[in-house]
This record gives structure tokens, sequence and C-alpha cells, in this order.
């Protein structure tokens, strides 16, 4: 029987439409160079929503505030199984800094998301953004 993990994403909009997303350092070891939306795993006894505005607010330097939840699903790899929840999150204060865990970050519509090399989990959370 494989474990479960918890893996919290944050959706961010600017005001003329277009995601956030952030590229993973070259030197990551599980998706490397790919796409994402920024956020990461809770701490042990962590609230969901704290844990995601502190995973947000250490990978872009953005404080946010979840609104709702967009998405859930689960992925499943060799080692575990990994349960996304995915929530579309307003930003409160603060501006773009890139972590030492991405390369480069953006701002995308919905149908340039899609060109960009996404890591696998997500690819099917950005063709809906786009619907």
């Amino acid at each position: 029987m494989k474990p479960f993990v918890l893996v919290l994403r944050g959706i961010l909009f600017d005001d003329r439409g277009r995601v956030l997303l952030m590229r993973r350092h070259h030197q990551c070891l599980s998706w490397p160079k790919k796409w994402e939306f920024p956020g990461g795993k809770p701490d042990s006894g962590e609230i969901l929503s704290e844990s995601l505005i502190r995973e947000f607010r250490e990978e872009t330097g953005m404080e946010v505030v979840p609104e709702r939840m967009a998405f859930s699903f689960e992925w499943e790899r060799e080692q575990d199984k990994v349960v996304y929840l995915i929530f579309k999150v307003t930003r409160v204060s603060g501006s773009l800094q890139i972590s030492e865990e991405h390369e480069e970050a953006g701002w995308f519509t919905p149908q340039e998301a899609l060109q960009l090399d996404v890591s696998p989990p997500l690819v099917d959370s950005v063709r809906a953004l786009c619907d």
C-alpha cells in the first residue's frame, strides 16, 4: 500500500487575467525545469490554509488569501500517491520575488500557459483554465 502525500497549490490571476506560473530550478529532484503553480506541502499539524499562505509567501514574496478550492485530484507515483488541492487565491500585498526553488516566474494568459512545459500532474489544471 502506497502512502499519500498532500500538496497545496495556489492559482493567482493578475488584473489582466493572467495566471502566475513558476519554473522549477533545474536541480530540483522532481519535475526539474517544469512550470507550476506556487505552493508546496503542509508541515505536520499545520492548518491547510496557513500552509498555502506560508508556501506562497516563501516562493513568491506575496501575501495571499485562499478564496476557494478550484481543483483536487490524485497523482500516483512509483513510491506514493500525491493528493493535490489547488486553490484560487487573491493577492493581499507584496511583489513577485523568485525563491531558490525556482529559476523563473511569469504571468501568462491561459492560452500561453498551455504552451509551457508544465509539470505533468498540473497539465489538466492548466487546460481547465481555458474552459
